[in-house]
């Protein structure tokens, strides 16, 4: 072989490791540019917001970066309202001056002039690939206003799941008897039961109840499970308890008798006593009163004389031009039996 074509040889294949060595350096430069830039706290959380936020992926999300949401929501249900909290419109990632306890930064997720999601990252305490130290997810949230809260009344004999998933002790608020005084409920009385479903995004939830009869209604943010009834007898008592509270809320203003309370209370009752004994001082001079935003829900059977339900209203009090509303809110319990109806207790609710 001569010469030349060594040095040929020599020549193409320094040329070529050369630039195969370029190549590999160039390649391991641009991974590290990507680790570097991928390490940045804005970087990532804009990944995050650019990958799973605007196409609203729950369920990747959830699984990958510990969104915070209720247990009870469905992939499905959250997708849909989160969709139409940020449809049309661009999002941006921004510094947040407030960071979570435990947590090294934190970012906000904006939708036309709107915070709609937070981002918080921790430091991570070894280094990865290159010897950079990036960050880790602490936890993805929305923020609280876009968080829904969804109460569930229900009687203790019904067994109750929300979306599927049956309602945990944990979640539930109340679940007792009140105490009424010399009144005895008995061993198998049915209480009643509230829960308080929070971190939801859709708050149209599916509530089914089994182990008896029951009705579901829903109003705004109050679904309420209750036993079935001859619709005559339920309204009546209903009727009863409704007329005995505007007598009340009236005599609590000092209007009204105590002869026109104790047609709807039972006088043998320590309820009646309390209010023979009550001296109204802040009461409120009115000329005529009318009610407003009217709920009656969660009609239960106790035992066999002792039933209850919620009455809501806001009791409308005028004077001349001006006008009072004050608030009511109570649950009645009634005794219902060969004797007639008869109020044995108000107890006010939250």
């Amino acid at each position: 072989m001569r010469r030349t074509d060594r040095f040929r040889y020599f020549y193409i294949g320094f040329v070529t490791v050369f630039t195969l060595l370029i190549v590999i350096g160039l390649m391991v430069f641009h991974s590290f540019l990507k680790a570097y830039e991928m390490a940045q706290p804005q970087s990532m959380a804009q990944s995050i917001c650019d990958n799973y936020i605007a196409t609203a992926n729950i369920k990747e999300l959830k699984e990958n970066y510990k969104l915070k949401i209720s247990s009870y929501e469905t992939d499905k249900n959250a997708q849909k309202a989160f969709s139409n909290i940020i449809s049309g419109n661009k999002l941006t990632v921004n510094y947040s001056s407030q960071t979570p306890k435990g947590s090294d930064i934190c970012f906000y997720v904006n939708a036309k002039d709107k915070d709609v999601m937070q981002i918080a990252l921790s430091k991570n305490k070894k280094p990865g690939k290159f010897g950079i130290t990036g960050y880790s997810v602490d936890e993805i949230s929305f923020i609280d206003d876009v968080y829904k809260k969804v109460s569930v009344t229900f009687p203790s004999s019904a067994k109750v799941t929300v979306n599927g998933k049956k309602i945990a002790k944990g979640d539930i608020k109340e679940s007792s008897l009140p105490e009424i005084k010399n009144v005895d409920f008995g061993k198998s009385a049915v209480y009643s039961c509230t829960a308080e479903i929070k971190n939801l995004i859709n708050t149209d939830v599916k509530v089914t109840a089994t182990g008896g009869d029951f009705e579901i209604q829903k109003s705004d943010s109050l679904v309420s499970v209750t036993q079935k009834f001859d619709s005559t007898f339920k309204k009546n008592a209903e009727d009863f308890a409704l007329a005995g509270a505007k007598v009340y809320a009236n005599y609590m203003q000092d209007a009204g008798s105590l002869g026109a309370v104790a047609k709807y209370v039972d006088t043998s009752s320590y309820f009646y006593e309390r209010i023979r004994g009550t001296i109204v001082v802040f009461a409120l001079s009115f000329n005529s009163s009318s009610v407003e935003n009217l709920e009656i829900t969660d009609f239960t059977q106790h035992s066999k004389d002792i039933y209850s339900c919620r009455v809501k209203f806001v009791h409308v009090l005028k004077s001349g031009a001006k006008i009072y509303r004050d608030n009511f809110h109570k649950r009645i319990y009634l005794r219902i039996d060969k004797n007639g109806t008869k109020i044995i207790d108000m107890q006010s609710i939250g």
